[in-house]
C-alpha cells in the first residue's frame, strides 16, 4: 500500500498488487529454483546484484510498484497536496514491509523517484527502543507495521 502522510495523518492511500512474494516467484521461475532458494537469492543479492539477468528479473515485478508511486507522487505534487500542507511536495519515501530492507532497494527507488528513501521504524510511536526492545527482529517487525499502527491508542493521535 502507498500512503501519503502529512503531519502524522494519512491523507491518501493506494493499493498496489505487488509485494516481496512476486519477486520471489519471478526469481524461482527465471532460475528454476524452489521458492525457498529464490527467497535466499533475493535476500543475498537484492538490487545490488551485478548479475544482469538477476537484476532484470527483479525489475519486471517491481515496475508496477514504481509506476503507481510515480502516479501518486505526480498527482499529489501537481494538485497542491492537502489542506494541512498546501505546498504538496513529497519530501521522502518511507518503506515498510518485508521488501523494505532488500539490499539496494532504497537506492534503486531513490534514483528512480528522485526522492529521499528510508526504512521506517514501526515502533517509533509505540515505545522508545532505549526503554524496551520488542522480542522480534527489526526486519520482521516491518511486516507488522499496519497491525502495530492500528493497535496504537487514539489519544496518541489527538496530541498531534
Amino acid at each position: 500500500t502507498i500512503h501519503i502522510v502529512d503531519k502524522g495523518i494519512v491523507q491518501f492511500s493506494s493499493l498496489v498488487s505487488v509485494g516481496g512474494i512476486n519477486l520471489t516467484k519471478a526469481i524461482s521461475r527465471a532460475f528454476s529454483v524452489s521458492e525457498d532458494e529464490a527467497l535466499k537469492m533475493k535476500s543475498e543479492r537484492g538490487f545490488k546484484s551485478t548479475d544482469v539477468e538477476f537484476f532484470s528479473t527483479l525489475l519486471g515485478p517491481i515496475s508496477a510498484l514504481k509506476d503507481e508511486m510515480h502516479k501518486v507522487i505526480a498527482y499529489w505534487e501537481e494538485h497542491g497536496g492537502s489542506v494541512l500542507n498546501a505546498k504538496g511536495k513529497i519530501d521522502k519515501i518511507i518503506l515498510s514491509g518485508g521488501m523494505a530492507t532488500l539490499i539496494g532497494f532504497q537506492e534503486h527507488l531513490s534514483a528512480d523517484t528522485g526522492k529521499k528513501v528510508e526504512t521506517g521504524n514501526v515502533w517509533s510511536n509505540v515505545s522508545s527502543l532505549d526503554k524496551y526492545i520488542p522480542p522480534i527482529s527489526f526486519h520482521k517487525s516491518l511486516s507488522f507495521g499496519a497491525a502495530i499502527g492500528l493497535a496504537l491508542p487514539w489519544p496518541l493521535f489527538d496530541k498531534r
